[in-house]
């Protein structure tokens, strides 16, 4: 017996994709229907986080990631809603629009994220384009509705406290979560660039100096993370270390990957925290 629709929901859901395949095999309608009541399998499968089947869905049956439901209520919200962050990431790459707002509550998938406070959701809608102005029903930023939700961290993020997360550490190669990469860089609540030893003349020794540092202090940095490079080579000139302390920054002074590790850590409590990174020794 073919299997119905509450069954192929349910198995989208729990990531089924093997009764799925079959189905197909069969011939049986994956899709949903096109009533505007019903949710689309391609709903389903994006707020059970069941990415291999969300991807299956868009490469082989065709399913659209553009596909409203009652209420403008489409497959990004659902993924949004649970922080599905993966799921996220693969119907934005399809094509899903970041700012689709719900009929009449107004609410985008950033809105909808930041309210249950998915961190990473909100980051992955952010890195792909996602309009942090829009406002709901409520006539809320995303950023406000963090803030009445509680939840400090997304808030923050939103406001532009936090900063770009890392996602990888490479020998030469430091990679963000924005898909920028530099060899090593000067990280800040709400920016990022290539830290260029050449501007100040800084070498491994006496090593890092008060001006490599000062553009971090500029933004606000109330933490100051100082890598030692993947070897330990790196140095930090004593004094700079004396002058931040005495002027009340956190400064940590660490390996460049648990460096790393310190900052992403730092930046999902929400601090405001810079960092000087060196990928090499």
């Amino acid at each position: 017996m073919p299997l119905q629709m509450d069954e192929i929901g349910q198995a989208a859901t729990q990531n089924d994709l093997t009764t799925l395949l079959q189905a197909h095999e069969e011939g049986v309608e994956l899709l949903g229907s096109e009533r505007p009541e019903d949710l689309t399998t391609l709903h389903w499968a994006s707020g059970g986080g069941a990415a291999n089947v969300v991807l299956w869905l868009i490469r082989v049956c065709g399913a659209d990631v553009h596909a409203a439901r009652r209420n403008n209520f489409f497959p990004l919200h659902t993924a949004a809603m649970q922080g599905h962050a993966e799921v996220v990431r693969i119907l934005l790459a399809a094509g899903a629009s970041p700012d689709v707002q719900t009929d009449p509550q107004g609410y985008a998938p950033l809105h909808s994220a930041a309210w249950a406070g998915h961190l990473e959701t909100v980051q992955a809608l952010l890195a792909g384009g996602a309009d942090r102005t829009l406002r709901n029903y409520r006539s809320e930023t995303p950023a406000e509705t963090a803030h009445r939700q509680g939840q400090g961290a997304v808030a923050n993020l939103l406001d532009g406290v936090g900063g770009p997360r890392v996602e990888e550490i490479a020998w030469g190669r430091l990679t963000l979560e924005t898909g920028e990469q530099f060899r090593d860089a000067k990280l800040w609540p709400g920016g990022a660039r290539e830290w260029d030893w050449k501007e100040t003349g800084t070498r491994h020794r006496p090593g890092i100096q008060l001006a490599d540092v000062q553009e971090l202090l500029d933004q606000g940095c109330d933490v100051v993370v100082l890598s030692r490079g993947q070897r330990l080579v790196l140095q930090t000139a004593p004094d700079v270390l004396a002058a931040l302390r005495n002027s009340g920054i956190e400064v940590l002074h660490l390996e460049s990957r648990e460096a790393v590790q310190a900052y992403n850590r730092l930046v999902a409590d929400g601090r405001r925290v810079g960092a000087l990174i060196h990928s090499t020794c």
